[in-house]
């Protein structure tokens, strides 16, 4: 929000849709992509990744160690990027050695080391 990319009123549908819809954000046992519609207040494409070393509590007793906020201005973008967060939290390995830098710029590199991978 700080940079302009999405406007409070997207924040504010993602806390809704969770209500909503209950825990359809997790995308596996430790990890939630936040998001909501484009039309929700997305200005530009922006990801933010959140490592938390205690995990955050939701409904339904789920945790979160990895929350991915993600706001996309289209539909199209929406596809291409989600497979790159479905890249990123289907190896285990690394969220869970990122959950434990310090750094920036460790998560930075070892997000990029991820994305640069082939695919099986």
């Amino acid at each position: 929000m700080e940079n302009g990319s999405i406007a409070a009123d997207y924040l504010e549908e993602i806390v809704k849709n969770f209500h909503r819809f209950g825990t359809y954000m997790f995308i596996d046992e430790n990890t939630v992509l936040a998001h909501a519609e484009p039309e929700a207040g997305v200005n530009t494409l922006d990801i933010a990744f959140a490592f938390f070393k205690e995990p955050v509590r939701f409904e339904k007793n789920r945790e979160a160690k990895l929350i991915i906020v993600f706001a996309v201005p289209d539909y199209e973008e929406h596809i291409r990027i989600s497979g790159d967060i479905l890249k990123v939290a289907g190896c285990k390995d690394y969220v869970d050695t990122m959950l434990h830098m310090n750094c920036e710029n460790e998560i930075m590199t070892a997000l990029q080391s991820i994305l640069q991978k082939p695919a099986d």
